[in-house]
């Protein structure tokens, strides 16, 4: 289609006609009629990877269900990194005015744990668990 740009809204757009890549490649690999109405999502939540495996044709309904979820998973990983951070920073204090060690450890022991659920889920893509598609590769 040629050269592209991009847009405002950080999508790739091509920059004769501003239609956005991903639709393009959307249309391309499922037809314009399945597009129309829809809304293409990407994946890995990366606007300029708009290669054809990233990309997924979603109802509006559905596509706001997953925008709605990740925010409301990304204040949840802010807290916990939070507290895991703060956690952690408690644990050093304690051990400098001499808390008895038990105490310290156990909360090192759970910011630990905090932070190994954080990578865990961080691991577990929306889209899987919104869509049930537990062993595509994303």
């Amino acid at each position: 289609m040629g050269k592209t740009e991009i847009n405002e809204s950080g999508y790739k757009v091509f920059s004769t006609t501003k239609k956005p890549v991903h639709i393009w490649v959307a249309e391309e690999e499922h037809g314009k009629e399945n597009v129309g109405g829809n809304e293409v999502h990407h994946l890995d939540q990366d606007k300029l990877n708009n290669k054809r495996e990233n990309l997924i044709v979603l109802m509006k309904k559905d596509h706001y269900k997953i925008h709605t979820y990740e925010g409301q998973r990304r204040i949840m990983f802010d807290l916990i990194i939070t507290f895991s951070i703060v956690s952690i920073i408690a644990t050093g204090f304690y051990n400098l005015i001499g808390v008895p060690n038990r105490f310290s450890l156990i909360i090192m022991f759970m910011g630990l744990v905090l932070i190994f659920l954080i990578a865990v889920e961080l691991r577990y893509c929306v889209v899987r668990k919104l869509f049930n598609r537990p062993n595509e590769q994303i």
